[in-house]
């Protein structure tokens, strides 16, 4: 039996693709995996905005989907602060020294 080249690239091709998705799937699912145990076998209490703990496409397949978080701001924290170019200074004050 002949195999042409072209039935060969596209069963190298196929092969290619459903390797990739089936490897590529384990690793992108696996720090998942790794949280939700975290939080379900250690029992720690686990703050956070759910819209961000998930994926935006295809959210319900990961296993944090069922999970409830609390979102809630703890401090200490890292938070914004705007740039000192950007502030208006204060008239007649040093703007290097605070009790001035």
């Amino acid at each position: 039996m002949k195999v042409t080249s072209s039935a060969f690239s596209g069963l190298a091709s196929s092969i290619a693709t459903l390797l990739v998705l089936v490897f590529a799937s384990d690793y992108h699912y696996l720090p998942t995996k790794q949280f939700v145990s975290l939080v379900t076998t250690h029992r720690f209490q686990v703050y956070g905005d759910w819209r961000w703990l998930l994926p935006p496409l295809s959210g319900s397949t990961v296993s944090v989907y069922p999970l409830e978080f609390e979102n809630r701001l703890l401090k200490p924290n890292y938070f914004y602060v705007p740039d000192p170019w950007e502030i208006e200074p204060k008239v007649g004050k040093c703007p290097f020294h605070h009790q001035a």
